[in-house]
C-alpha cells in the first residue's frame, strides 16, 4: 500500500513498491507516486518533470526550494537532514515551492560530489 507523495522503485515480478534507502532490494528509486494506491491496483508513476503538492505533503522539505531531494526511509522523499548513517542517497530532484522538479539520479553512497566552486 502506497498512500501519498512516496518514491517507489520496480521489485522483482515488475512489481511498484516504496523505494527505501536503507535497503538494497528497494533501489534504485524510479519515480514518485503521488496518489494512494492499494496492494495489486494499478498506480500511476511519475518518472520526471514538475510535481505540485497538496498542502503537507511537502513537510519533509517545506523552505528548501532549491535544494537536492533524496529518497528516505519508507519511500519518504526528504532534503539532506532525512538521511542517516548507512543510507544510500538516491537523488529525486529538486525542491520548489510547493512541489519538487522530478529527476531521478544515479545512487551514492557516501560524500555528495559538489558542482565546481560549491563548497
Amino acid at each position: 500500500v502506497v498512500s501519498g507523495f512516496k518514491a517507489v522503485c520496480v521489485t522483482s515480478g515488475n512489481v511498484l513498491a516504496l523505494a527505501m534507502a536503507g535497503s538494497g532490494l528497494r533501489l534504485p528509486p524510479v519515480g514518485i507516486v503521488a496518489d494512494n494506491f492499494a496492494s495489486g491496483a494499478v498506480a500511476k508513476a511519475y518518472l520526471g518533470g514538475v510535481l505540485t503538492t497538496t498542502s503537507g505533503l511537502n513537510a519533509n522539505w517545506s523552505g528548501f526550494a532549491g535544494r537536492p531531494l533524496f529518497c528516505g526511509s519508507g519511500g519518504e522523499v526528504v532534503g539532506l537532514s532525512g538521511l542517516i548513517s548507512g543510507m544510500n542517497w538516491a537523488r529525486m530532484g529538486t525542491a520548489t515551492s510547493g512541489g519538487i522538479i522530478l529527476r531521478v539520479g544515479a545512487i551514492t553512497s557516501g560524500a555528495l560530489a559538489a558542482q565546481g566552486g560549491t563548497f
